[in-house]
């Protein structure tokens, strides 16, 4: 009886401290298997955007770099061109095998959520939210987005 409390113990011990690869286990992939320029292909507003368009211009050409941002996430290029120039640092977060790209002025955040398709392409919506969204109005405006890898540009300093 003491001989198998001291096997129980012990590989309970065993199984605490080892770590070993399960099949199925999905592993986050390193920021680098994401980062560079992507061409993004927004189809239109499930509604109209009306006057807030500016707001939510999200760029056709973006490149994703490594670097980290304040408050988390990675450097995301361009920013969007708000009118009125307040804006936050763009950036870009992994989730897993897919990666959201945000933009916002404080006031009305661009939330674009992409998701790695087998033939290498991101796909998913972007979201154009506001912070004046009153309850019981329709929801925000959505669009499908397509994002290709490309090579950056020459020059391309967004």
């Amino acid at each position: 009886m003491q001989r198998r409390t001291r096997s129980t113990v012990t590989l309970a011990l065993s199984l605490g401290v080892a770590t070993v690869p399960l099949r199925g286990q999905s592993r986050t992939p390193p920021p680098v298997d994401f980062a560079g320029c992507y061409a993004l292909t927004l189809e239109p507003w499930s509604r109209p955007v009306g006057g807030d368009a500016r707001y939510h211009a999200v760029p056709s050409l973006v490149q994703l770099d490594t670097l980290p941002v304040d408050g988390g996430g990675r450097q995301l290029r361009p920013n969007i061109a708000y009118p009125h120039g307040h804006r936050l640092p763009a950036r870009w977060l992994m989730k897993g095998d897919s990666v959201e790209l945000a933009w916002s002025n404080g006031y009305q955040p661009t939330v674009v959520s992409l998701v790695r398709r087998a033939d290498g392409s991101l796909r998913g919506r972007a979201v154009g939210l506001s912070d004046a969204q009153v309850a019981g109005e329709p929801p925000p405006p959505q669009a499908r987005v397509t994002a290709r890898r490309v090579a950056c540009p020459p020059g391309f300093a967004p």
